[in-house]
């Protein structure tokens, strides 16, 4: 475990909590392991017991740790939620890494479609049709929320009509950050026309893999990852935080 670094990013709550989670994975910690205590901790970073007391509130506050009075923090069983767990405290720290999830999931989920479009069955198919058509539905009823949710089913029924499990699970650890993504976006944009052409671009790539078009699925889930990327870009330039803040799920999603 680093110590006594230079803490430049964000708070120094956000920093501690950042690394400690990394030592809990690069150290592959187990469950009801150890992690030192508040003193030991603050003498370790120079910082605080408030600080380090913040920072393992943000770990326990994702189910990373467990804390008991008198006791030094517990490394608690994450049955391979780490991944989830380092993408939503990444999102949490820093905006960027929306940006960042982004790319990741565009790499792991053109994948996954060029796969679907191959080995997907006719009932993968029947599944991601109905939930478009739900998509649509819920969209023209300006049920935000329930697209949303509907977004996020259909790539992982995307992931599941892969018939890669190691892909799916992959993609299935992180549906909490890639909800929270969606959120970002939410509060970023309130245009319907907007969510028109996501739900265009969703139809595509189910589109492309009923005909078991691989290419044509990768191209349609490719433009659907680079429209959110540019639209990142876009509010980065023009000066607005990713996100704009929280979201009431009434408005735009990316992703």
């Amino acid at each position: 475990m680093k110590t006594r670094d230079v803490l430049k990013r964000e708070t120094l709550a956000d920093q501690v909590a950042q690394q400690l989670m990394e030592h809990i994975q690069n150290t592959a910690m187990a469950p009801g392991d150890q992690l030192p205590s508040e003193g030991e901790m603050a003498d370790m970073f120079g910082i605080s017991r408030p600080v380090v007391r913040e920072a393992l509130g943000q770990l326990k506050s994702i189910g990373l740790v467990e804390m008991h009075s008198g006791r030094r923090p517990m490394v608690q069983p994450i049955d391979g939620k780490l991944p989830g767990l380092f993408f939503k405290l990444s999102l949490a720290l820093d905006s960027g890494s929306v940006q960042e999830l982004l790319e990741v999931r565009r790499g792991l989920e053109v994948q996954s479609a060029i796969l679907a479009a191959q080995r997907a069955g006719e009932d993968d198919c029947r599944r991601l049709e109905e939930t478009v058509a739900l998509m649509k539905k819920h969209l023209d009823e300006k049920d935000h929320r329930a697209f949303i949710d509907l977004d996020v089913q259909l790539h992982l029924l995307i992931a599941s009509a892969s018939r890669n499990a190691m892909l799916y699970n992959l993609i299935a650890s992180i549906r909490g950050p890639m909800r929270e993504s969606i959120a970002h976006g939410i509060a970023a944009r309130n245009s319907q026309r907007e969510l028109q052409r996501i739900h265009v671009l969703h139809s595509d790539v189910v589109t492309a893999i009923r005909t078991g078009d691989g290419a044509a699925a990768a191209v349609a889930m490719a433009a659907h990852f680079d429209d959110a990327l540019i639209s990142i870009v876009a509010d980065r330039v023009a000066g607005q935080p990713i996100g704009g803040g929280k979201s009431d799920g009434n408005a735009n999603e990316q992703g």
